[in-house]
């Protein structure tokens, strides 16, 4: 059975994420449970709290890597 194109999208961007973050060093935690939370929401739905809990960390670290001096800026 083929995959939704919005699954295939999904999965795109969720291997891009890893690609990225494992490029950084960045750690990732899996979550099934918030996974499953996040993708249940729908367009116009009110986002749990848990969400935006996942959010703000991730905009953190997101933040704290862009302060972080490049490699290529370094003599």
């Amino acid at each position: 059975m083929a995959e939704h194109a919005s699954e295939i999208v999904a999965d795109a961007v969720v291997a891009r994420i890893r690609d990225l973050a494992h490029a950084h060093g960045a750690s990732i935690h899996a979550d099934a449970t918030l996974s499953e939370l996040i993708a249940a929401l729908k367009l116009g739905d009110q986002v749990p709290l848990a969400a935006f809990a996942v959010a703000a960390d991730l905009l953190f670290h997101l933040l704290a890597a862009d302060q972080r001096p490049s490699m290529e800026s370094k003599p």
